[in-house]
């Protein structure tokens, strides 16, 4: 999977599930690295650079779970045929 910063739109919309799936996990550590940064050096001349790298990360995670969940929803209409989320 490419950087997300790489992909045209084009690209993001062909991406599959399980590349969703690794760029919110992906995402998910990068903030959990960065969240524990902040906590060892709160009033770090870094801490906003850090800051602005965790609201990035939280960006681009719910961009994908939202992609992710469009794709699940669309896939269990199609497999129903019916609205019914998938399980």
């Amino acid at each position: 999977m490419s950087n997300i910063d790489t992909l045209t739109p084009d690209e993001f919309m062909r991406l599959e599930p399980a590349d969703h799936a690794l760029a919110i996990q992906t995402y998910s550590q990068r903030l959990t690295q960065l969240e524990r940064k902040l906590r060892l050096f709160p009033d770090s001349e870094t801490t906003e650079i850090l800051l602005d790298e965790a609201r990035r990360s939280q960006n681009l995670r719910k961009i994908h779970v939202h992609a992710l969940h469009e794709q699940l929803w669309v896939e269990a209409e199609v497999v129903d045929g019916t609205t019914a989320v998938a399980a």
